[in-house]
C-alpha cells in the first residue's frame, strides 16, 4: 500500500493467505481453481476442491433429489443455495465447516432421525482447543462430522456420549462429486497463491 505496487506471494500456509491478501488464487497442476478475495474463497468456494484446500470442512457423499435437497448415507441434507452444477439424480457432496455445525445432548426424538440437517451420533473425541471445543461424532454407515464451537457455549459431551448434530441449510453447499475435494488442511505443491494489491 505504501509504495503502490502489487505483490504475488506463493504460500501454502492458509493463514497468511487469509488474513494478508485483497485476493486468492486456488491453483491445482498449474491452473487456477478460484481467485477472489477471503471472504469468497472461505465462504463460497465454487467446488469442493476449494472447498476442502481453505480450512476445514465436512463433506457428506450423496444423490441430489433435486437442486437444494440431498440423499446421503446419514439422511436427508439441505441446501438453501442451488447449485446449477447440480442436479437431480447427480451424485454430489455436500459441505458445511465445523464451526457452523450445533451440537447437543441427544434427545432420542423419532423425529431428529426424519429432519433435514438434523442427525444423531456418538461423540468419537472431544478436544479442548483454549477458545474452542472440537467435536468427532459418528453418524453412522462410516460417517463422521466435525464440530467446533466457542467454549464458553460449547455442550458438555464427552466420548461415548449421544448427540443431536445440527446445521442450518444457509451454511451448507452442495458440489458435483467429480469436483476432487482433497483431505481437509492437505496443503499440495504449487496449489496455494495468494496477490496483494
Amino acid at each position: 500500500s505504501r509504495v503502490g505496487i502489487s505483490f504475488i506471494f506463493v504460500t501454502h500456509d492458509q493463514h497468511e493467505a487469509l488474513s494478508m491478501s485483497d485476493r486468492i488464487a486456488i491453483m491445482r497442476d498449474g491452473r487456477i481453481e478460484q481467485l477472489a478475495d477471503a471472504d469468497t474463497i472461505y465462504g463460497a468456494p465454487k467446488n469442493s476442491y476449494v472447498a476442502g484446500f481453505i480450512g476445514q470442512q465436512n463433506f457428506l457423499e450423496g444423490t441430489a433429489r433435486d437442486a437444494t435437497t440431498a440423499t446421503t448415507p446419514v439422511g436427508t441434507v439441505t441446501t438453501s443455495t442451488a447449485n446449477p452444477d447440480v442436479h437431480a439424480g447427480d451424485s454430489m457432496v455436500a459441505a458445511v465447516r465445523p464451526e457452523l455445525v450445533q451440537l447437543s445432548a441427544a434427545t432420542g426424538s423419532a423425529a431428529t432421525s426424519n429432519a433435514a440437517n438434523r442427525f444423531e451420533g456418538t461423540v468419537l473425541s472431544t478436544s479442548h482447543l483454549g477458545e474452542t471445543v472440537q467435536f468427532l461424532v459418528d453418524l453412522g454407515n462410516e460417517h463422521s462430522i466435525q464440530a467446533r464451537l466457542p467454549t464458553p457455549t460449547a455442550p458438555r459431551l464427552f466420548e461415548g456420549d449421544r448427540a443431536t448434530v445440527t446445521f442450518s441449510p444457509d451454511s451448507v453447499q452442495f458440489f458435483p462429486s467429480d469436483s476432487a475435494a482433497p483431505q481437509p488442511n492437505t496443503a499440495q505443491p504449487n496449489q496455494g497463491v495468494m496477490t496483494h494489491d
